[in-house]
């Protein structure tokens, strides 16, 4: 059976992605930073001011790669939630309806790491 995760937690200030971190009912998120007798240590007082969660939209590319907030397609763009829809392009009235083009197009990376990827 297939994991889908519902989540993905950007670092601003290291600018790395946290693989492995819980979230709290009241909204923090705690990044596991340290590892000690076989179990992961989770930080509750890490700075929420650096962490970005960036949710997954339940779809898949056409190689069968999560799509999350944020990624960016090789056909039209970086993803992301307007008006209540996820979509791809520039935010504007000539966006893409992710839904429509998702299994045509493939992520070739995300705005935090490769903000160079994003069409002019």
């Amino acid at each position: 059976m297939k994991t889908i995760d519902k989540f993905r937690a950007w670092d601003k200030k290291k600018k790395k992605f946290w693989h492995d971190f819980r979230i709290h009912p009241q909204g923090f998120i705690a990044p596991a930073t340290s590892h000690k007798d076989g179990k992961w240590i989770y930080d509750w007082n890490y700075n929420q001011k650096n962490i970005v969660l960036i949710y997954n939209t339940g779809l898949e590319d056409k190689n069968g790669t999560s799509i999350f907030k944020g990624d960016i397609l090789d056909i039209f763009g970086a993803v992301f939630f307007l008006n209540g829809c996820w979509v791809l392009g520039e935010g504007n009235f000539d966006d893409y309806a992710l839904c429509n083009h998702n299994k045509e197009s493939a992520v070739i990376g995300n705005i935090y790491q490769n903000p160079e990827l994003i069409k002019k």
